[in-house]
Formats: structure tokens, sequence, C-alpha cells
């Protein structure tokens, strides 16, 4: 813009000049028309040419007129412009009217008449590109010119595509970046690990001991060692008969039975130890005597002559030696059982018989106390039962050593009764084997029926009794408990997870479960692992 004010102002000089010189110009036409009169015919085709610059020129200025008058409306630059231009060309304008008034001069002396023509020529067409000149610039700050577009050369445009392929290169590069952000960003997103685990189950034993009081009115709560119950004594008595134990070996011996038959018309009268010889010469004989009826048979009991293992044969038939030879064929015998070897003993009462017998006489008399016991309490109770041995007695006639098979033992003693409340039991072993389950683990599973109640002691006179109690339970590790450390975890793939859940005894069982299912590495977050404790 600084530029275009200098142009303007040199034009501005240059319009005034013209305007002079146009005056001028125009004042002494009449005498260059008079002069061109007087000389030649000739001349006057330049002069046509001269008026017709003149009007072309007339019409340029007159446009140059009108247009300043279209804009009026212009910004105050423009103005601004002119008023400085117009104070440069007062002074300018006196030295180009002595410049007219010298050329004039040098007109009116010269006696060619083409110097003339070709001033007036130059003159006009300098006024009229002037005015030209000027119109450009005024359109240029009126806004009003629009510039043609410039051509571009081919060394111009070469960079271009250059910049463009350079761009283009830059927009892939930008775009693989983002494509890798990306796929981090889903990554971290959406790849997830969760191991479901199924804790190792432990068993846990132990005891307590509960003060059971004879009194009604106590109200001591469960809560405490001490409950409420029943301690008491019922007497009871029984009698039984028992087998001796005791065995002797005297001898041994080989016996069985065989049927004698009789097919003659008349009885026939066998004494003891009569002889009966098998087809292999092996000799018995018999125990009693015995008549075989006429065709009939009787069956009797043998020994063997020799007692060996061999002589206990089996079925077979039998001659009878001592008959008349005619009459065995109708008289002999018959056995259908294999005979028996075996040694001879007798028996005898041992004192492991009388302990035995004692003790199966005191559960006996228990259980008639525990007849008498279910009459008086019922269900919700808990009944432990002991015979009190300073109370009891027992009585029979035999002492150990007697050879005897059996024999009679009676008795009567005092049972004590101790009853308490199943619940309240039950609640105190609970609690108990809930103090005995590591901050870290909880009880799983308390079984009631693994619950064992013993008398520990009692005393019938103060009516109190010490039960201890039984129980065990299987306790796992905590759902809030971090059983594994998932920084360890950390980038490690699926048989390097497997291997480190195996060093664990807590853990029973698990199952790896990644997301996206095509995984098999585990994430690198460590918030992006989860492990759930399951059943």
């Amino acid at each position: 813009m600084p530029a275009r004010k200098k142009t303007n102002k040199s034009n501005s000089k240059t319009s005034s000049t013209d305007k002079k010189k146009s005056s001028t110009s125009t004042k002494k036409s009449p005498a260059k028309k008079t002069s061109t009169k007087k000389t030649t015919t000739k001349k006057t085709s330049p002069k046509k040419k001269t008026t017709t610059k003149k009007s072309t020129a007339k019409k340029s200025a007159s446009t140059k007129k009108s247009s300043p008058k279209k804009a009026d409306s212009s910004s105050a630059k423009k103005k601004e412009i002119k008023v400085e231009t117009n104070s440069s060309n007062e002074n300018e304008n006196d030295d180009l009217e002595l410049d007219n008034e010298n050329e004039n001069k040098d007109i009116k002396t010269d006696l060619g008449f083409d110097e003339v023509i070709n001033r007036t020529q130059i003159d006009s067409q300098k006024k009229f590109y002037q005015e030209l000149n000027k119109e450009i610039e005024q359109k240029h700050l009126e806004g009003d010119y629009e510039k043609e577009p410039k051509k571009m050369s081919e060394s111009e445009i070469k960079p271009i595509k250059k910049s463009v392929g350079l761009y283009r290169k830059r927009a892939f590069f930008f775009i693989f970046l983002t494509v890798i952000l990306l796929s981090a960003i889903l990554y971290f997103s959406f790849s997830k690990l969760t191991i479901a685990i199924s804790p190792s189950e432990e068993v846990v034993n132990n005891n307590v001991l509960i003060d059971v009081v004879n009194n009604e009115n106590n109200n001591s709560s469960y809560g405490s060692s001490l409950l409420n119950g029943s301690v008491m004594a019922i007497e009871s008595e029984a009698e039984e008969t028992y087998q001796s134990s005791g065995k002797e070996i005297i001898g041994e011996e080989v016996v069985g039975t065989v049927k004698i038959i009789n097919n003659y018309s008349k009885n026939q009268p066998l004494v003891a130890t009569t002889r009966l010889l098998s087809p292999d010469d092996k000799l018995y004989r018999i125990k009693e005597t015995v008549n075989v009826p006429a065709n009939s048979s009787i069956e009797v009991e043998i020994y063997a002559d020799k007692v060996e293992k061999s002589m206990a044969i089996g079925p077979s038939s039998f001659t009878i030696p001592g008959l008349w030879a005619g009459l065995q064929d109708d008289i002999y015998a018959e056995s259908e059982e294999a005979f028996v070897y075996r040694t001879k003993t007798k028996d005898y009462l041992t004192i492991s018989d009388i302990d035995k017998a004692k003790e199966n006489l005191q559960e006996i008399m228990i259980n008639k106390a525990k007849t008498k016991a279910e009459n008086m309490f019922d269900d919700r109770y808990y009944t432990l039962y002991d015979i009190d041995n300073s109370f009891n007695s027992f009585n029979t006639e035999v002492k150990a050593g007697d050879e005897i098979s059996e024999f009679n033992l009676s008795g009567e003693a005092q049972i004590v009764v101790v009853a308490f409340l199943k619940e309240h039991a039950k609640s105190l072993a609970k609690d108990k084997l809930s103090l005995l389950v590591p901050g870290d683990k909880e009880l799983k599973e308390f079984d009631e029926s693994n619950l064992s109640y013993t008398l520990d002691n009692y005393s019938l006179k103060d009516g109190t009794a010490t039960v201890k109690i039984n129980f065990s339970g299987l306790m796992t590790v905590d759902d809030n408990t971090e059983i594994i450390d998932r920084s360890q975890l950390v980038n490690l793939n699926r048989e390097q997870i497997r291997k480190y859940l195996d060093s664990y005894p807590e853990i029973k069982n698990y199952s790896l479960n990644f997301q996206p299912a095509f995984l098999n590495k585990a994430p690198s977050l460590v918030d992006r692992i989860e492990v759930k404790v399951t059943e």
C-alpha cells in the first residue's frame, strides 16, 4: 500500500501538468490551423489525426471526470492524496506554463510543420496514457479492479507436486501412528484375565468343655461355658448267663455217624466198641450198644480205632467183621457224611470271662436306665450315662479256673444321668471352632453329625457335671483374601500362569478366562487381572 500512494502522488502531478498543457494547446490550436492552411493541403491529414486523438483524450478526460464523481463515497485516504497533490501541483503549474510559452515560441519561429504535429500527437498520447494509468490506480483504490490470475510456469508447479507428496507421506505417517495408538487403547481397554479359584478345604478338629448344672433356676445363657441341665442317678439291676472261653486240649479224635442196616429176618443186637471195617481196611468202632430191628436200620456214632487225620474219610460202606460171615451181606453199615478229625478239649472259666460279663451287665443296666430317662427328657436334650463304681455290685457262684462251659452273673448299680440342651451345646462348639479359624480363612462347613460328647467327670452331691464336646469342621480361604499376588502374573503366558498357580497348596482347582478369547497372555496392567474365589 505505501508504494501505491507514491504512484498516486506522481500521477496526480503529471495529471495537473497535462491539464495545463492541454489548455495551452487548445488555446494555440487556431494559430496552428491557420498556418497549415497557408502552406499546403498535404499536411491536413496529420491534423485530422491529432483531432481524433484529441477527441479520444477528451473522452478519456470526461470519463476521468465522471469516475471521481462516482467514487465520492470512497475512503478518506483518497481525499488526502488529492489534497496533498494540489499544493505540489500549484508550484509545478508555474514551471509548466513557462515551458509551454517557450515551446510556443519555438513553434512560432520554427518553419517546419512536421515537428509541431509530432509534438501534439505525443502530448495527446501522453495525456491519454496518464489518464488511463490514473483511472486504473483509482480502481485499485476502490477495489473494483480484479487482478488477472497469474499463470504459473512449469518450474513453479513442480515444487507443488513435491509438497503434495510430502503431505501425503506425512498424512500416512500420522494415520499409521493413529492406528497404533487406537490398537494400544483397545488392547489396554478390552484385554482382561479372570482367574476363578476354588480353594482347597482344610479340616480342623478341636474340643470344648462345658459345665452342666443341675439347677432349673439357673438363668445363665448358652453363650458361656455353663449350661442348664440335669445331673441325677437312676437305680438299675440285671442278671445274665455267659459262656466260658477257657479251652484245654486233652486229646484228639475222629468222629462221625453211620447207618446200620439189617436186612435179616431177626433183630441184631450190637454192643459198644463193635468194629466197622472200611473197604481200605480202616477200622472204626461204635460208641453205644444198639439193637438193630429186622428189615430196618438205625444211626449210631462212631470213632476211629486209631486217631489220625487220614481216618477222616468221606462217605463209604462198612462191614461188621464180628458177625457170622453168612450175615455180613445182610447186616452192614453206611456213612452219608465225612468223618471229622478234631482235638479233644475241656472248658473252664477265665478271669476275662468274668470281666467281660460284668461290662456287658453294666451296659444292660445302663440301657434299662435309658429307658427310664427317655420318659423324663424329650428330644431337645442330649443325655449321657455312666455307672457309679462306688454303688455297684455283682454276684456269681463261680470263680476263675472252674471247668464249666457257662455261668450266671447278676448285679445292681447306680446309673448317673446328665442331660442338657442340644442346640446350646452345638452353639458353644461352633463358637469355639470359629475362634480357631485364622483371620484370612473362613469356616465353610460345620457338620453337627460329627459332634461327640463324653462325660468327663460329675458330682451327684453338687449336682454338676463336665462334658467334653469333640467337633470338626472345614475351613477355606476367605473370599476377600488375595490368595495370589496379581502383580506376579503381568505379561505371563498361559503355561507360566498355570505353573505359578500350581505352586499354591491352598488352591484346589482354577480356570483361566482370557478376554478377548484369542489372547494367550496376561494383560500388562494389574488392574486388568481379576481373581475370583468360587466354591
